[in-house]
């Protein structure tokens, strides 16, 4: 079956010149390609490493919250409160700093 064009454009007609031009005339035949399996890396260390990483991100994440907790798990004393009271934190208020008062209109 051949497709029929209705198109009067004459930029139509060079475009599909042009680009049929550019196909392989006759098509090529198809031929599958061999499909090969990727080898596992030979190193000894290559199935330690992604776990060593992993090992380390997992630590530093810990040790990251640990500090940031001010140091203090299990300890009762969180990083800005008090010791814990009966399950609540003690929490002392905060000074406020000397302001300057505002200028009062005459």
């Amino acid at each position: 079956m051949k497709p029929t064009h209705h198109s009067s454009d004459p930029l139509d007609g060079l475009l599909r010149a042009y680009f049929r031009s550019q196909m392989p005339t006759p098509w090529p035949a198809f031929r599958p390609q061999r499909l090969h399996r990727p080898t596992a890396p030979q190193s000894p260390w290559s199935g330690y490493a992604s776990r060593l990483a992993l090992a380390a991100s997992v630590a530093f994440l810990l040790l990251t919250g640990y500090f940031l907790a001010g140091g203090s798990l299990g300890s009762g004393i969180g990083p800005h409160l008090g010791p814990l009271h009966e399950g609540k934190a003690a929490r002392e208020p905060l000074p406020l700093p000397d302001m300057p008062g505002l200028p009062q209109d005459h």
